[in-house]
C-alpha cells in the first residue's frame, strides 16, 4: 500500500493516488480499508473518488480536518487485477507555504481478496510536498552601485525567469545583479516544474540609496549665492552637506553665500533605510573676485556718422584666480551686437566698425550691416595695454523719419588674457539706445539737441557737452533726416529737432 510523493502549488490544488502493489493472490483484490494521516496545517483533504477500474466509484469516506486523517474503503463483487492498481484519489488543497512537507501516513485496515481472503499488505508512505516561488537577496539594501546575490528557494523548481525591477533579468538559477542607480526595486521570480508554475514577488525587495545634487550657478563673481538641490535616489532621511569653505548644512535643499573668491568642492552625504551614500564634485562651485566690466560709450567721429566705443574697463585675471587685472593685457576680444535691422521701418543699420590701438583691423561681416547681428572679434600677438581700453568703435544709424529709440545690444562670446589665453569671464550684456532726434544722446530729445546740430555744422566746440567734436560730427547722424551714410549733417537736421519740439507734423525732409 502506497500514497505518491506529490507536489502541490501554493494556494492550489491537486490529487494524490492511493495504489496497492503486488497483489499476488490469483482472485485478485476484492476489498479494502485504509486510513491515512496528514498534516492539516499544510494541506487539507477534500475528498476520495476512486481510482482505476473496477475501484472506479466513489468509495465511502470519512475525513477529519481537525485531526488530519481520512479513513476510506470500498468493496468490489468482481474480481480485481492482481500486480499495482490505483484504488482511490485523494483530493488536496494546498494552504502552506512553499517548501513544506505534509507526510502521508498510510494505516492499512484491511485488504480482502475476490474469494474474501485476507491480503496482508505493506504500508509505503507518501508525501505532499508545497511548490512556489520563493528566494533571497543579500543583501537587500546599500549604496549603489549594489551587488546583490539572488538564492532561488522554489522547492523542485526546474525553470527560472527573474525580473529585477529595472528593467533587467535572467533565466539563472541564483543569479547575481548590481543596481546602478539608486531606487526602491520589487523583484519577481516565476519558477516552474513539469505540472507547476508559481510567481513569486516582493515589492520595494531591493532599497538602493544614490546621492546627487546640482548647484545653480556654479560660478560668478564674489558674493556668490548658491541654491543647492538634492537630486538623491532612494529613501532619503537625512542630509549633510560640506561646502567646500568649512561650512555645511543638514537641510535637504540649502542655500550658500560665498564671500570669497576660490575653486570649492562641494560633498552631499545622505543616509537612509538603505544605508550611506556620498558624493563629492571637485572643483564644482567656482568664485571670482572680478569679471571684466564692458559696455559702450559715445565717441566723436568724422564724416556725419556717430561712433560708439567699446570699452573694456576692468578684468579679472582667470590664471592666476586672483583679484588682479590680467597679467599680459587683453589678446583677443570676440563681442557680438544685436539690433533691429533691415531697410525699413526705422530699422539700425551698422555703417562701420573700426578698431582701436592694438586691435587695428577687427573682423566683421558686410557692411552696412542691416542683418541686425554682427559679430566682431581681433586678435593681439603682443603686449596689449592693459584696461580701460577701447577694443572697437562701430557706428549705428536709424534709417527712416520717425522719431524712434532702438536698441543696440552688445554680448562678449569672449575676451581673452595675452599672457595665458585663458578666457576672461565674461559680465552680462549691455544695453545702448540710438534715439532719433537725441544728437545728445542724453535720453530726451530738446532744445540742446538743435543747438548741438547747429554748433556742430558751425564748427564751434559744444561746452555743455564736456567733449570737443569737429565740423559734420556726432550722434546728431543718428540720422534726423533720411539720408544716405557718410552724408554730413546739415542745417536741416537742427530744424528737424525744432519742428518735434514745437509740436509740428512734418516728420521728414523728403
Amino acid at each position: 500500500m502506497q500514497a505518491d510523493q506529490r507536489v502541490v502549488t501554493a494556494g492550489g490544488s491537486g490529487q494524490v493516488a492511493v495504489s496497492v502493489k503486488n497483489i499476488t493472490d490469483t482472485s485478485g483484490l476484492g476489498a479494502y480499508d485504509l486510513r491515512i494521516d496528514y498534516n492539516p496545517g499544510i494541506i487539507q483533504l477534500t475528498g476520495v473518488t476512486g481510482g482505476a477500474a473496477p475501484f472506479d466509484g466513489n468509495p465511502t469516506a470519512n475525513i477529519n480536518h481537525t485531526l488530519g486523517r481520512v479513513s476510506f474503503n470500498a468493496f468490489q463483487t468482481s474480481a480485481g487485477p492482481t500486480g499495482n492498481i490505483i484504488v482511490a484519489y485523494l483530493s488536496v488543497n494546498a494552504i502552506g507555504t512553499p517548501g513544506q512537507v505534509s507526510p502521508l501516513t498510510v494505516t492499512v485496515n484491511t485488504l480482502a481478496s475476490a474469494n474474501g481472503d485476507n491480503i496482508t499488505g505493506s504500508p509505503v508512505h507518501g508525501s505532499v510536498t508545497i511548490f512556489g516561488a520563493d528566494f533571497t537577496g543579500t543583501p537587500p539594501s546599500g549604496a549603489a552601485p549594489l551587488a546583490v546575490q539572488f538564492t532561488d528557494q522554489s522547492p523542485g523548481a526546474t525553470g527560472w525567469s527573474w525580473n529585477f525591477g529595472d528593467g533587467t533579468g535572467s533565466s539563472s538559477q541564483n543569479p547575481s545583479h548590481t543596481y546602478n542607480q539608486g531606487g526602491n526595486y520589487a523583484v519577481s521570480l516565476t519558477a516552474s516544474d513539469e505540472t507547476n508554475t508559481s510567481t513569486k514577488t516582493k515589492t520595494g525587495y531591493i532599497q538602493v540609496i544614490q546621492a546627487n545634487f546640482t548647484g545653480a550657478p556654479t560660478g560668478g563673481v564674489k558674493p556668490l549665492t548658491v541654491n543647492f538641490t538634492d537630486l538623491s535616489a532612494g529613501t532619503v532621511n537625512t542630509w549633510s552637506w560640506t561646502f567646500g569653505d568649512g561650512t555645511g548644512s543638514s537641510s535637504q535643499n540649502p542655500t550658500k553665500v560665498y564671500n570669497n573668491a576660490g575653486a570649492y568642492s562641494v560633498a552631499l552625504t545622505v543616509n537612509g533605510p538603505a544605508g550611506t551614500s556620498s558624493l563629492t564634485k571637485t572643483s564644482y562651485i567656482n568664485v571670482t573676485s572680478i569679471q571684466h566690466t564692458a559696455g559702450f560709450s559715445q565717441a566723436i567721429g568724422a564724416g556725419g556718422i556717430m561712433y560708439l566705443n567699446i570699452n573694456v574697463n576692468r578684468i579679472y585675471n582667470p590664471s592666476t584666480s586672483l583679484d588682479e587685472e590680467a597679467s599680459g593685457g587683453i589678446g583677443a576680444y570676440d563681442f557680438t551686437l544685436t539690433y533691429p535691422g533691415g531697410t525699413t521701418g526705422n530699422a539700425v543699420n551698422l555703417m562701420a566698425v573700426n578698431g582701436v590701438g592694438p586691435f587695428a583691423s577687427p573682423a566683421s561681416g558686410t557692411l552696412p550691416n542691416t542683418t541686425g547681428s554682427l559679430r566682431v572679434n581681433s586678435s593681439q600677438s603682443g603686449s596689449a595695454p592693459q584696461p580701460p581700453l577701447t577694443l572697437a568703435q562701430v557706428a549705428p544709424r536709424i534709417i527712416g523719419s520717425s522719431a524712434v529709440s532702438r536698441n543696440i545690444v552688445l554680448t562678449f562670446n569672449s575676451l581673452a588674457d595675452v599672457a595665458s589665453g585663458a578666457n576672461i569671464p565674461a559680465d552680462a550684456s549691455k544695453t545702448f539706445t540710438v534715439k532719433r532726434g537725441d544728437a545728445r544722446q542724453d535720453g530726451t530729445i530738446a532744445i540742446s539737441d538743435a543747438l548741438f546740430v547747429a554748433q556742430t555744422l558751425a564748427g564751434l566746440r559744444d561746452l555743455g557737452e564736456g567733449t570737443s567734436f569737429t565740423h559734420g560730427v556726432n550722434a546728431a547722424s543718428v540720422k534726423l533726416e533720411n539720408t544716405t551714410a557718410g552724408e554730413k549733417l546739415t542745417i536741416a537736421d537742427a530744424l528737424f529737432i525744432a519742428q518735434k519740439l514745437a509740436g509740428m507734423r512734418d516728420d521728414s525732409f523728403n
